[in-house]
């Protein structure tokens, strides 16, 4: 999910945030206002973490919230270079 999509559906977000952080409040989050940079900010506040970890977190969490995370069985024969190395080194 793109951060457009995360305004537009602002109170399904809340209740994942909730769920993912239970340090979030309802107050943080009605300040925040869909604000992503206002949320990353929060999370680092509040998780005492820099903004990379912030960044990393927020980004899984929008994984788990889009289609786009439904698991592609790996192509027969295709390299799984998940950990980030290069099929051709």
């Amino acid at each position: 999910m793109n951060w457009d999509q995360i305004t537009d559906n602002w109170e399904q977000f809340r209740g994942k945030a909730k769920e993912k952080w239970a340090h979030v409040t309802d107050d943080d989050l009605t300040t925040v206002q869909g604000k992503r940079g206002k949320f990353l900010d929060l999370l680092q506040v509040r998780s005492g973490c820099n903004r990379a970890a912030a960044e990393k977190e927020l980004q899984e969490l929008l994984l788990t919230m889009s289609p786009a995370a439904v698991s592609v069985p790996q192509l027969a024969g295709m390299p799984d270079n998940s950990d980030g190395s290069s099929a051709t080194s």
